[in-house]
């Protein structure tokens, strides 16, 4: 009986370790063990350096960091503290390049293994998360997305693919409140909420949607809304080091990036990427296929996000409040897509294979093969395999 077990242990995360191995090639090819080099990196090891040298206080860093200049709110302190503690937890063995290397390893394999973990934990088999997790992994759509591939790996925004991976996480750990058993699992809602914040903000108001929308998915929404409320608050507690200096200087705050969402824009983005598409047609499908209430919270969520960019981009930064624009919070938009995708593509799977007699892992992978092929049709929608001399290193 055990071997079975063990057997069967192993089979359900046979798709896993094939995500990870394919992951593992791509990250080899492309960081290896040398520092990149590339636009945004060298100024991310530069802050890690800072947490080292000077200390985890972030008003001995520098100056800009507490006056209000774009410092403060590009660039939060969390993968600089998670950078130090690798360097210091390992006796300095492991040094700081090597610390900072990890945690680009780490952001660019993170997506795809949460994206695979919210998915089983809201009702799919390994290998039915498979093709959803695929593309949350290899996802670039440049430069619709700042959090993908290119922009968060290679570009070297990494503390925002981070934040933008913990999203996931965040629907899991909800996953059986969602379906009304259990108490709210502030242990894990709290420190991962505060994570994003201090990962990356432009990621908050789509874990705030997650957890809106699991605390509306079962009876007793009041008191539901009520604990979901209490842990945000703690979260922004957690975080009030670093988010209240800069909600106080919110006039000397610039635009996170240089992009604008705009109509035409967000047209061109679903023109060159053909991928998007079908992104968006699987999670209409899965607004209907969705059966466990969790499964439900992750098919409303790129709905709910759609909503909030809205407000976002028509009222907030027609106000003049440029610190978190609209183009930025898309990203939260685009990985609840990939998320309800990944439902809906898992459920139109699981009843081609009850009704056609297919092993599931066969339609998985096939699903994987689409997908490679809508890119390649498009402009790179997936970054599958680097380009020579793109991705230079120390």
């Amino acid at each position: 009986m055990a071997p079975r077990t063990l057997g069967s242990r192993a089979a359900a995360l046979a798709p896993l370790a094939l995500l990870v191995a394919g992951g593992v090639v791509f990250a080899s090819a492309t960081l290896g063990v040398s520092v990149p080099v590339f636009d945004d990196h060298p100024g991310q090891l530069y802050r890690l350096w800072h947490v080292v040298r000077l200390g985890p206080a972030p008003w001995t860093w520098n100056e800009g960091w507490w006056t209000g200049y774009p410092e403060l709110q590009f660039y939060p302190p969390a993968v600089a503290y998670l950078g130090a503690l690798v360097h210091v937890a390992s006796l300095g063995a492991v040094s700081v390049t090597a610390a900072y290397q990890t945690l680009v390893w780490l952001a660019y394999l993170a997506p795809g293994l949460t994206t695979w973990t919210a998915l089983t934990r809201a009702g799919a088999s390994g290998w039915l998360a498979l093709p959803g997790a695929f593309v949350a992994l290899t996802l670039s759509l440049w430069p619709a997305l700042m959090s993908g591939v290119e922009g968060g790996v290679h570009v070297g925004m990494a503390p925002a693919r981070l934040g933008w991976a913990l999203v996931p996480l965040v629907a899991a750990a909800l996953a059986r409140w969602s379906e009304g058993a259990g108490a709210f699992p502030a242990r894990a809602v709290v420190p991962l909420t505060a994570a994003v914040v201090l990962a990356h903000p432009a990621h908050l108001p789509a874990a705030v949607v997650v957890v809106a929308l699991a605390a509306l998915a079962a009876p007793g929404r009041g008191r539901r809304l009520v604990a979901a409320l209490g842990a945000l608050v703690v979260a922004a507690l957690i975080t009030a080091f670093w988010t209240l200096p800069l909600l106080l200087r919110l006039e000397h705050t610039r635009p996170l990036g240089w992009g604008a969402l705009t109509l035409p824009g967000l047209a061109d983005t679903l023109r060159v990427h053909p991928l998007a598409i079908v992104l968006a047609i699987a999670a209409l499908a899965g607004l209907r296929l969705g059966r466990t209430a969790s499964e439900r919270v992750l098919t409303r969520a790129p709905w709910a996000m759609a909503a909030v960019v809205v407000l976002d981009a028509a009222v907030l930064e027609a106000r003049g409040l440029a610190w978190l624009p609209a183009d930025r919070v898309m990203d939260g938009f685009w990985l609840a897509l990939v998320l309800a995708a990944g439902v809906g593509t898992a459920r139109l799977l699981e009843r081609v294979a009850d009704r056609r007699g297919v092993p599931v892992a066969a339609l998985a992978m096939g699903a994987v093969l689409a997908a490679t092929a809508l890119s390649l049709a498009g402009r790179d929608t997936l970054t599958l395999w680097p380009r020579g001399g793109a991705w230079p290193s120390y």
